[in-house]
């Protein structure tokens, strides 16, 4: 007998993952499909992973036979060590094969996410993804190996960040607020979890800024030499504080050390690769100005 349950909580003190009321909840619904490998119950209207599906081991469906159990209650004292530390290996074992699975199945099923979405840029990160399937998935095991997702974080969101992080740090992919969004994420959401995964992956030691201002000077050709002294700048002159996220401040001051060393970075340039505003970079370059001597905006 087969028996769902999600997460051993019963539906009456169930809270949708998703913060969806009960009537667009897909559990609530029933809209839900199971992992036939890990038993993963996935709701279809977020992708959230809500529960597992497990075998009942109830006896009173029928027992076992006297013959299955005759040996039970004999142990060998010199093998009871041995067989109780294979079976706790073969257990970690195979839980950790099905996780891998797991995330291999999420990370093909954002693939086929993307391409059905019809929207070019999503198709080419899809086609992307199956065409560099392993190396997704080797980029991916190292974030994991380095303890970089919390146990909260379902898996269609990793494995978008995963490949994200993989194509960034690879290829120079730009992130792309419209694809994030018609998987159903949030870019404000995902873009500091790949900030901190790109920085986890490379092993960088520097504050969010700065590590921002290395992401976007590789990503627009400026001079590794240009970025270390916008770094060394930002760290002496320790601007005041501006109301602005670390990623903005980081394109704002860039922008500026460019400027006063004659390197041709374009505002324009900023936007494509990090797809903020104008307006928004502007505000923060007006704001840093004072440091460079600099009126302009």
């Amino acid at each position: 007998m087969v028996s769902m349950r999600l997460d051993s909580i019963s539906l009456e003190l169930f809270d949708c993952l998703d913060d969806r009321d009960n009537e667009d909840c897909g559990v609530f619904r029933n809209e839900t499909k199971t992992d036939p490998v890990t038993g993963d119950i996935t709701c279809l209207l977020c992708s959230l992973i809500v529960g597992t599906e497990q075998e009942d081991t109830d006896a009173s469906a029928g027992g076992a036979d006297e013959d299955d159990t005759a040996d039970e209650d004999y142990i060998d004292s010199g093998d009871e060590n041995i067989n109780t530390d294979r079976e706790d290996i073969d257990t970690e074992w195979d839980a950790s094969k099905k996780k891998l699975e797991a995330e291999k199945e999420a990370l093909r099923n954002l693939a086929i996410l993307l391409i059905d979405t019809g929207n070019d840029a999503a198709i080419l990160l899809g086609s992307r993804i199956n065409e560099e399937f392993e190396a997704v998935m080797t980029t991916h095991n190292i974030l994991v190996d380095r303890n970089f997702y919390g146990p909260r974080m379902y898996k269609k969101k990793m494995m978008l960040c995963s490949s994200l992080i993989h194509f960034i740090t690879q290829e120079k992919y730009t992130l792309d607020k419209t694809v994030v969004e018609l998987v159903g994420e949030k870019t404000n959401q995902v873009r500091p979890i790949i900030l901190e995964g790109m920085r986890k992956l490379a092993g960088l030691e520097d504050g969010p800024i700065q590590s921002w201002m290395k992401i976007h000077g590789q990503s627009a050709n400026v001079p590794v030499e240009i970025v270390n002294q916008a770094i060394d700048f930002f760290r002496e002159a320790e601007p005041k504080m501006v109301v602005a996220d670390d990623e903005l401040k980081a394109l704002a001051w860039l922008l500026l050390t460019c400027r006063t060393l004659e390197h041709k970075l374009t505002m324009k340039t900023l936007q494509t690769i990090s797809g903020r505003s104008r307006q928004s970079i502007g505000r923060v370059v007006k704001a840093y100005s004072r440091y460079f001597g600099d009126s302009n905006d």
